[in-house]
């Protein structure tokens, strides 16, 4: 994260978020995709020294994205993008996780996780 004046600010919000962590009067979580978050955790050894616990999620398979889907259609409130929308009887369960492990690379999804349904 360095911006044009050479600035890291990335390392500045580390070294404050390092400073109120060892007040020991705070929880802290961090959350994102594990790449990403094991760069930021090891950038900084005093960072990933304070960063002792770890929970790993696995990702949604076309099922579960299936299920989100259903959800999102069935919850609707009017201020929902997609309010007034029904899903037609054979819009079963597994007529939409084949659909989409159908059209999407499991790159895509991966990618994308949950966001690839949420609108």
């Amino acid at each position: 994260m360095q911006k044009s004046d050479d600035k890291d600010y990335g390392l500045e919000a580390l070294e404050e978020i390092m400073s109120v962590m060892d007040s020991g009067k705070i929880i802290v979580i961090f959350a994102g995709y594990s790449e990403p978050m094991k760069r930021v955790i090891y950038s900084n050894e005093g960072f990933c020294r304070r960063v002792t616990k770890f929970f790993h999620f696995n990702d949604f398979n076309p099922m579960d994205l299936a299920h989100i889907a259903h959800i999102n259609m069935n919850s609707q409130t009017e201020n929902s993008l997609l309010y007034g929308f029904r899903l037609h009887s054979l819009c079963t369960l597994e007529a939409i996780a084949a659909l989409i492990e159908r059209e999407t690379t499991e790159k895509r999804r991966k990618e994308m996780n949950g966001g690839l349904i949420d609108p």
